[in-house]
């Protein structure tokens, strides 16, 4: 399943396109059991914004629970949904709760999509090059209807970073680091 938040609906919708591509449901993540997904062994793809740095406020309470969950069973793949002009935060909730979920024992499908509001093609290019890769992934095809699958391909190993919130001011540099680039927060004003 696509699952979502989402504080103006544009998340909400792009969930909603890549989960009718893909012949899956799409979920609105605010009231989800995430330990009982990982106790169904449920393969759960997310798709995140990032408004100001930080998660969208629909999601804060849930995701500071994750930080004494258990998440082992959960297979999952996270697509941030962002805009680059805000460099220093582009996608740093995606990127934080990739790592926040491996952390907690989940398993790392695939490394963090990225959607960008300022590629030619908007946001929807991002998750769709996203949704491409997902029907290579062998745990994910087989879940898919046959029409939608692709060449398979293996996923990528977890790393055991922690986190104590999904705020930049609670980012350490460490928890920071993405693909061998340093993402630091910084403060600026956007809004999708």
């Amino acid at each position: 399943m696509i699952g979502f938040w989402s504080q103006g609906g544009t998340t909400q919708h792009f969930a909603n396109e890549l989960a009718f591509d893909l012949g899956v449901e799409a979920i609105n993540l605010e009231n989800v059991d995430f330990e009982a997904k990982a106790a169904s062994r449920s393969i759960l793809l997310i798709i995140i914004p990032t408004y100001d740095g930080l998660a969208p406020s629909c999601a804060i309470e849930q995701l500071k629970r994750l930080e004494s969950a258990e998440l082992r069973g959960l297979s999952f793949a996270v697509c941030g949904t962002g805009d680059n002009t805000y460099c220093d935060w582009f996608n740093t909730a995606a990127y934080a709760l990739d790592k926040l979920l491996a952390a907690k024992g989940g398993h790392r499908l695939h490394p963090v999509g990225i959607a960008d509001v300022q590629h030619p093609k908007g946001l929807g290019e991002g998750i769709e090059r996203w949704g491409v890769a997902l029907r290579g992934i062998k745990a994910i095809a087989s879940l898919l209807p046959e029409d939608h699958t692709a060449e398979e391909e293996e996923g990528t190993g977890s790393s055991q970073t922690t986190l104590s919130e999904l705020g930049p001011e609670n980012f350490s540099a460490e928890m920071m680091e993405v693909g061998g680039e340093r993402a630091l927060p910084h403060r600026a004003a956007h809004n999708f």
